[in-house]
């Protein structure tokens, strides 16, 4: 019923937590596809070891990517080999509750929903709780008119908290982005886009594990290149596939978000200094794709991004000194 798709790199303090948390599903009939990204530590030999005697109904399968490809394109493996009716995406260092695949699949399938999502708790690498993350509670059902405005305003990225039904991706021709940044924000809002019906389930029933030394809390200088890649490529495939009409302000909305500001957060907050020529050149990825994009009605009535974006513009010397104060008292989280 369920294939669960987990890509793994440099896991080894934190899979046989994730395993535990698997095979304590209440829901049993599930594939777990475990994808070998070539990582430096002994994960994938830990993962066998930790299941050489699992004897129950969970079917286990491990893959391997050709070369270290990021996780983006281990998740298009997983997808491809992907048999259940559903998917679910499970990061190889966190949790899910033992009822995460129960509970999400009785919605799905009570309310004939292409998406089933739950709430998610935000943890510090020793387990402790520091935030719930919720995405707007709206009627289980169809997923049009306002109802799917308010929610795509809205909505929080983080792609592993849904379950997909594993048609929406092989109709949509809906993949990940090969870039190894905001490729799962390109992957979900695409999903959300093609989606017809969806449910929510008001309980938080997967744990983010937030760690320093992850892929997405590194320092890498150059990360914000790859955010506006996936989030390009995003923009690219819905315009082709004549998606972008219909929600126009709320896809550039999105993208102003979750492209450009957060690749002008992750430049400023990862180089020192920080050039304003690259703030330029970032704005100019935003103006090319949209060029109206003042006009757009979510953003005029932003105080906070009408606020940023006349000061990365204007003053960007402002901008960077207290985006890197913000950025420092968020201590790396993960956006």
């Amino acid at each position: 019923m369920v294939s669960i798709i987990t890509p793994v790199y440099n896991a080894s303090s934190e899979i046989g937590k994730y395993l535990d948390s698997v095979m304590q599903q209440t829901f049993q009939d599930l594939e777990v596809i475990i994808i070998d990204d070539h990582g430096t530590d002994a994960s994938i030999e830990l993962a066998h070891s930790i299941l050489k005697d699992y004897s129950g109904q969970i079917a286990f399968r491990f893959l391997e990517t050709p070369v270290n490809s990021g996780p983006g394109t281990a998740r298009n493996m997983g997808i491809e080999a992907a048999t259940g009716k559903y998917i679910a995406f499970v990061d190889s260092d966190d949790i899910i509750d033992p009822r995460f695949c129960e509970l999400l699949v009785k919605s799905a399938e009570r309310n004939g929903s292409d998406l089933c999502c739950c709430n998610l708790d935000v943890c510090d690498g020793h387990g402790n709780l520091s935030g719930t993350r919720r995405n707007p509670q709206i009627p289980d059902g169809e997923f049009t008119g306002e109802v799917r405005k308010k929610f795509l305003q809205n909505y929080v990225s983080y792609f592993t908290t849904y379950l997909y039904r594993k048609t929406l991706f092989d109709v949509n021709r809906i993949h990940f982005p090969n870039g190894r940044s905001s490729e799962d924000t390109a992957m979900l809002c695409c999903a959300l886009l093609c989606c017809r019906r969806i449910s929510t389930v008001d309980q938080s029933l997967y744990k983010y594990i937030r760690k320093e030394n992850s892929l997405s809390g590194s320092a890498n200088g150059n990360r914000y290149l790859h955010k506006l890649a996936s989030l390009g490529s995003l923009m690219a495939k819905i315009r082709e596939d004549g998606l972008y009409e219909a929600d126009k302000d709320e896809i550039d909305f999105i993208y102003f978000k979750k492209g450009y500001m957060m690749s002008v957060f992750d430049y400023i907050s990862t180089n020192k200094p920080a050039r304003k020529s690259v703030l330029r050149e970032i704005r100019a990825e935003l103006v090319g794709l949209i060029p109206e994009y003042r006009q757009n009605p979510y953003l005029r009535k932003s105080f906070l991004f009408n606020t940023l974006d006349v000061m990365v513009h204007a003053l960007p010397s402002v901008a960077i000194l207290l985006i890197r104060v913000y950025m420092h008292r968020l201590n790396r989280s993960v956006i």
